[in-house]
């Protein structure tokens, strides 16, 4: 039984390949105690993997796409010391790093099995898409879906109240809805895997038991809609706000802390993990890693957060009618992360809605905008802000603060294939976050009223 084993989720391809091997080369020469366990699944053209690690030779194509797993073991070498190496386990070509079966059955039959612990670290390793990660583009999932339910999204004006039963269902008791009209699209799902599909794949892999630190070297995953889906099955996601460089984490570091206090709480580790980087980065002469945000944060908290933000979403949405242009200033002044998913930092929103509408805000609601601040505080564990951030001294906060969420501005921002996909309640494949609480009604609300106010 493993103090700790550490489990790798690495898709590559030609083009990342370099990074990769850069990547593995760290992992090689690490401290590596026998407390400690590695298991890697590598997703990319046989040949990209055979460049850095050895690969049994075999019949087929070497540039052909397939999945090949390793250990990172001590072994003793002819000088009789104990370095670690890379020893190949099995390549699995039909193996789908993108699907929550593919990927369970990693978890249960060759991690699980093979390296029981104490405690788990997921690290993953690819581009990310804030609720997705190894992403190619856009893959049709249902050509069929009547023109009705694709061509349309509500936006609902709630007049009376909305009850949120504690992460079970929304219940409206009395709803207007308006149809805006968007582009004729059939209902589609990034060719990615989803945080709901990982979640899955945890749940089943795991058999109930959770991931204790979540490492994602992917863009953009401290987004809320991951956060909460993540919540009940990973312990600490330690991930970028922002975009992030391939360069990484300090995987010398982590190693090493982990080979000499294998008792280490998670928290602790998460927290570690984060300011391992911040030194690796303000050493770094080139800069890469000027304008990340990383953030360790302890997901427990997520549920009771969205609660929050619903509540204060109710009370926010019969305000725009009247109050329009401060929510739009509000909207406009608070820090935006990330274009191509219309990612706003949530805190930077709050903040500025509390200074745009505080005379018009229940003292109530204020309340609950304080509370939402507290438990974000108390959510992140640590964090890391690359120099190239303006971190000075001002009111509110203009740098990101750990949780990003979706909000267009306008109505030609809707046709966002991302919105439509995991924002827009209807959809196939809206985030828990979407179909349980009132973020996505507030939005719809928000863009209505843009319109009516001639700004689309």
């Amino acid at each position: 039984m493993y103090k700790w084993t550490v489990i790798y989720l690495i898709k590559a391809t030609s083009v990342t390949e370099v990074a990769m091997g850069q990547m593995l080369d760290k992992l090689k020469a690490s401290d590596l105690s026998k407390d400690i366990a590695v298991v890697l699944c590598i997703s990319a053209p046989l040949s990209s993997i055979s460049k850095y690690l050895k690969v049994p030779s075999g019949p087929g194509d070497a540039n052909r796409k397939t999945t090949c797993f390793f250990e990172l073991a001590l072994t003793t070498n002819k000088k009789n010391v104990e370095k670690p190496k890379f020893l190949f386990l099995s390549e699995a070509a039909d193996f789908n790093i993108k699907s929550t079966t593919s990927v369970a059955k990693y978890f249960k039959n060759l991690v699980l099995t093979q390296y029981p612990a104490d405690k788990y670290m997921l690290f993953t390793w690819e581009h990310g898409s804030a609720f997705g990660i190894f992403k190619e583009g856009v893959l049709t999932v249902n050509d069929t879906t009547p023109p009705d339910q694709s061509m349309t999204m509500e936006a609902r004006f709630v007049r009376q109240a909305i009850n949120v039963k504690s992460d079970q269902v929304r219940i409206r008791e009395s709803i207007d809805t308006v149809q805006i009209a968007v582009n004729n699209l059939a209902a589609t799902q990034f060719d990615m895997l989803t945080m709901e599909e990982l979640k899955d794949a945890i749940e089943i892999g795991f058999a109930g038991r959770k991931v204790d630190v979540l490492v994602m070297l992917n863009c953009w995953m401290q987004f809320f809609d991951t956060g909460l889906t993540l919540s009940k099955h990973v312990d600490y996601l330690v991930g970028p706000e922002t975009d992030m460089d391939f360069n990484g984490y300090n995987y010398s570091a982590i190693f090493g802390l982990l080979s000499s206090q294998p008792d280490i709480s998670p928290r602790g580790l998460s927290s570690f993990i984060v300011t391992s980087f911040k030194d690796k980065a303000d050493a770094d002469a080139l800069g890469s890693d000027n304008r990340t945000a990383l953030f360790a944060a302890c997901l427990k908290y997520y549920p009771s957060l969205a609660k929050l933000t619903s509540e204060i979403c109710e009370a926010l949405i019969p305000l725009l009618k009247d109050h329009f242009r401060q929510f739009d200033i509000a909207r406009t002044n608070c820090l935006f992360i990330e274009l191509k998913y219309l990612l706003a930092d949530l805190s930077s929103f709050f903040y500025h809605i509390k200074i745009q509408l505080y005379e018009h805000l229940d003292p109530s609601v204020i309340k609950k905008i304080d509370q939402a601040h507290l438990i974000m505080h108390e959510m992140i564990v640590q964090r890391a802000l690359g120099r190239g951030i303006n971190t000075d001294l001002q009111f509110p906060p203009d740098y990101p603060l750990g949780i990003s969420v979706c909000f267009p501005q306008r109505e030609s921002q809707i046709e966002s294939d991302f919105y439509l996909t995991y924002i827009l309640q209807n959809s196939e494949f809206a985030t828990i976050f979407s179909k349980r609480y009132l973020w996505d009604d507030f939005i719809a609300a928000f863009i209505q009223q843009a319109k009516a106010e001639g700004l689309s």
